[in-house]
């Protein structure tokens, strides 16, 4: 999944993703169960398609 598109669907703007990704932003938890949130539904999606 592209960064851009983690970042629109968990309301996000990439440069904070990406720098979130680099450890160098600490964001809020709220923005930590949204991204993971994304990236969950993600894996699940690979999952059902095998």
């Amino acid at each position: 999944m592209a960064q851009e598109t983690v970042a629109v669907e968990a309301g996000v703007d990439r440069a904070s993703l990406v720098r979130v990704e680099r450890g160098q932003q600490d964001p809020h938890l709220s923005t930590l169960l949204r991204i993971a949130a994304v990236l969950d539904g993600a894996r699940l999606a690979v999952l059902d398609d095998a």
